[in-house]
């Protein structure tokens, strides 16, 4: 059986330099193809820490599962999410619903379990409890040993603690009832933070650590009720666009991934197809120059051309007669960091699609065409 695609001609690029970019910057070059995606919240869980007796947080849900309000002036807890957070744009809205007290409002991310992430947290006024807690902004690195819980000494103090450093801290206070957005960018050793008040940035910071390199994001709330966290997003997530064609056996293929693009991150950002004609040949061509919606082959290009490619693949799976048990997967940063795409740089917004040997299918092309995947490669 032939193993080529005539049809469609692989193509190189032109060189370019290489591009020393801000996460926030290289998120931007997606522009409008990165669509902001709401964050549905409905199967976010709660994290209660049982501080100094005061009562349980209450995370209640609103109508559309797009915001959440914490109405109680309790102990510390965490309204943590159920995705990866990292190599993406996070933005959303948070207002204290109320011109009284003065404690903390903020979100962790690089969640790794109830003592280890991320903190940003913001209080209204000084305060001395257990430690002095400055007004204002602080990012803070929570790790307890053993991933237990912090203590109050842990999270209030402005100062940090054993389990606890502080890289930033500022003394802008919030104020009630005003709506603030906070904007993290986040890839493996940079985070980016900015807070604005009607479109008026208050704080921008953009700190290198390593502590966490992967984790949830979610809202955190101690003793300050009641505060509504609503219309957060996410961009730079990739994602799955255009439409599969059927194949000969009567199947629609279907495309996945798994974690995200990166240029120097050793974890794996798999791009796999499945619903595929069993063991036959195919290819992952992607292009840097964006989505296509073209009628091709009997079914639809997703992808401008010229293309790149990497290498045949095959489907496997069974070894009888023609039927959908084939895959194809492709782990594009080993693809990416062992110099095998040159011309694919930190900041660019890739499209891939796969092609695949379907030599039965009656439209006579020889060929079956998955959806599209549209990403952003980070650092």
């Amino acid at each position: 059986m032939p193993q080529k695609f005539p049809e469609i001609q692989a193509m190189t690029y032109i060189s370019r330099p290489a591009l020393q970019l801000l996460p926030a910057a290289i998120l931007a070059l997606a522009g409008a193809a990165q669509a902001q995606q709401s964050i549905d919240l409905s199967s976010w869980q709660t994290v209660q820490y049982e501080l100094l007796s005061q009562p349980d947080a209450s995370w209640d849900l609103q109508p559309g599962n797009t915001s959440v309000l914490q109405s109680v002036n309790a102990d510390a807890s965490v309204f943590i999410g159920d995705f990866e957070a990292v190599g993406q744009e996070i933005r959303g809205t948070w207002r204290v619903q109320t011109a009284s007290d003065d404690d903390f409002m903020g979100f962790v991310f690089g969640y790794q379990g109830r003592g280890q992430y991320y903190l940003f947290d913001w209080k209204r006024a000084d305060q001395t409890f257990v430690g002095f807690a400055e007004r204002g902004m602080s990012l803070k690195i929570v790790d307890v040993p053993a991933g237990a819980d912090p203590a109050d000494t842990d999270l209030w103090p402005t100062a940090g603690s054993p389990n606890v450093t502080v890289p930033r801290h500022n003394t802008i206070p919030w104020v009630g009832l005003v709506d603030y957005e906070f904007v993290l960018n986040w890839v493996p050793g940079t985070i980016e933070i900015t807070v604005l008040e009607a479109g008026v940035v208050l704080e921008n910071w953009v700190v290198n650590d390593s502590t966490y390199t992967s984790g949830a994001f979610g809202f955190y709330n101690y003793s300050q009720g009641p505060v509504l966290y609503e219309g957060f997003t996410q961009q730079g997530v990739p994602m799955v666009y255009c439409n599969a064609k059927t194949n000969s056996q009567g199947c629609t293929p279907a495309l996945n991934f798994t974690g995200y693009a990166s240029a120097t991150d050793s974890n794996a950002f798999d791009i796999t197809a499945t619903n595929l004609i069993n063991q036959k040949n195919g290819v992952l061509f992607y292009t840097h120059n964006g989505s296509a919606s073209t009628p091709f082959g009997g079914g639809t290009l997703c992808l401008q051309p010229p293309f790149q490619r990497v290498p045949l693949l095959s489907s496997g799976g069974s070894t009888g007669s023609p039927d959908c048990s084939g895959s194809l997967s492709v782990d594009f940063n080993a693809w990416i960091q062992t110099g095998s795409a040159p011309s694919v740089m930190a900041g660019d917004l890739l499209n891939a699609q796969y092609f695949y040997r379907d030599p039965q299918h009656p439209d006579g092309t020889g060929y079956g065409l998955t959806e599209g995947i549209e990403f952003v490669v980070v650092p």
